[in-house]
């Protein structure tokens, strides 16, 4: 295997996305040619936009340019930009190779030459003095000059982070741990303006608490990494000119300035039209202390941005749900996909309602997965996880569970784990298994474990502290521990950054 080869491979490109699918297939292309090639996985987190457009990401699994795809209907409790940041831990939690590369769709990337780049990347990223490898920075965020081709940075962002798969596990739970571990039931950690940020400061909380700094490369005519911040027709119209070159040059280097506070508000993004000033003096002053003052005076703890509100969070709408039915997120493997939709009903029918959360994961090499797809698509399931990663015929695993971050996006209090042709057998029985001792785990057929019954009623907090101290990983944000230290070999040549 070659570096670039290698390089690859140990590479998950991972996006929580709303929107935009209609060029989701040309935009990776995109972002394969920038890479060298195609990284081992693509993880997919599309976030409740209308399921006929999601079709298109379904047939991308199918067809290989996704590896991992969790599709979410419209109307979850658990989806919305304000609480985005559940797709995010979940599709960090579904990666499972070295490194990640954070994208989305609304970014755009052009590069010529530079042919062994990522290997190059991959070298920086072995120096525990180099946190990630950034770009598509909208407004300044130097820090300091590395050399004449790179610049220094305290900042990161999710348009465009490589970075190893540790830090980034490390950087949520050092931010919320507790938070994920309870399903996001808990208060979370984060005032109401930053919540939507939440990966952001973890990141930064995560570089200022060490020596490190991520690397950005200088853009030019051969490398440019844009943040568009576009949707629908206005995306496809400012790719075409991109790739054009029309307009680009004056939207390069945008981070390549000194992060101050008075340059807070130069923001670039192609394709757009400047944000106007009184727009950007009414977000300076939602967010200073005086702004912060006045919304504690009136007795409302607002987002800074006075363009923004707030919906209810899972938190507050699970509060309000009192039925044991409720607390239940039901996973199920899709060893029979005719019998996915059928065990559903069933299982609804007994409990007197549908379960707090239907999470179906099937494999995208199964030869009826067409039908899973569509049972999803009928509202059998709330989430349906396709991937390529798994193997057609097998049950529910220990592994499966892990490797496909189900604790990431599974959150009620208790579990029922079953296997889709097992689904109409339960629903005979987990009705008065819950209203009996919903804190017990409870084997079909009794005896068994986890990797041999057909489904199992078990507390989530249960089973996610039983896994994390039999494999001494953060299970709750996918296999592997964070356990980097800083090193000495950017101090000597970045000065006092």
């Amino acid at each position: 295997m070659t570096q670039r080869a290698s390089s690859l491979a140990g590479l998950s490109m991972i996006t929580a996305n709303y929107g935009n699918l209609e060029l989701a297939e040309a935009i990776h292309k995109d972002w394969f040619r920038f890479l060298g090639g195609q990284p081992g996985e693509i993880v997919f987190v599309e976030n409740g936009s209308p399921l006929p457009g999601q079709t298109a990401l379904f047939d991308g699994v199918k067809n290989g340019w996704i590896t991992k795809l969790l599709s979410v209907r419209p109307g979850a409790l658990d989806i919305g930009k304000h609480q985005a940041f559940i797709a995010e831990v979940s599709a960090l939690a579904m990666s499972t190779t070295r490194n990640v590369l954070l994208y989305h769709l609304d970014v755009l990337v052009s590069r010529r030459g530079r042919d062994e780049w990522l290997v190059d990347a991959d070298r920086r990223l072995q120096n525990p003095s180099v946190y990630a490898i950034g770009g598509s920075f909208n407004a300044p965020s130097k820090s300091s000059d590395y050399d004449d081709d790179w610049y220094l940075s305290k900042k990161l962002s999710g348009n465009f982070a490589l970075l190893p798969r540790t830090r980034y596990q490390e950087a949520w739970l050092r931010v919320a741990g507790s938070f994920l571990r309870s399903g996001y039931r808990d208060e979370h950690p984060l005032p109401v303006a930053a919540r939507r940020f939440i990966m952001e400061v973890g990141l930064e909380k995560l570089l200022e608490s060490r020596d490190w700094r991520t690397m950005v490369r200088r853009e030019t005519s051969d490398w440019i990494i844009l943040h568009t911040n576009l949707n629908g027709t206005a995306l496809t119209e400012a790719r075409e000119r991109f790739f054009d070159g029309e307009g680009v040059e004056r939207y390069l280097n945008a981070g390549d300035e000194l992060a101050l506070p008075e340059n807070g508000l130069k923001l670039k993004y192609f394709g757009q039209p400047g944000v106007p000033m009184a727009r950007q003096l009414r977000i300076a002053f939602g967010a200073s202390p005086i702004g912060t003052l006045l919304r504690k005076l009136r007795g409302r703890d607002l987002p800074a941005n006075p363009d923004e509100t707030e919906p209810p969070t899972l938190r507050e709408l699970t509060q309000r749900m009192t039925q044991p039915r409720d607390q239940l997120s039901v996973v199920i493997w899709v060893d029979d996909p005719a019998a996915l939709k059928p065990g559903v009903e069933a299982l609804s029918r007994a409990l007197g309602g549908r379960p707090g959360q239907v999470i179906a994961l099937v494999s995208a090499h199964d030869a009826a997965v067409d039908r899973a797809w569509q049972a999803h698509v009928d509202g059998a399931t709330d989430k349906l996880l396709v991937s390529r990663s798994l193997s057609a015929g097998r049950g529910m695993s220990t592994a499966t569970l892990i490797d496909h971050g189900v604790f990431a996006h599974a959150h009620c209090p208790n579990y029922l784990l079953a296997n889709a042709s097992a689904l109409e057998s339960a629903a005979a029985w987990v009705p008065q298994a819950l209203s009996r001792d919903p804190s017990a785990t409870i084997y079909d057929p009794a005896g068994s474990s986890l990797d041999h019954a057909r489904f199992v009623l078990i507390k989530r907090a249960t089973l996610l502290a039983d896994l994390e101290a039999q494999t001494g990983t953060p299970v709750i944000v996918g296999v592997g521990p964070g356990n980097d230290a800083p090193g000495p070999e950017l101090n000597a040549r970045r000065g006092a950054a």
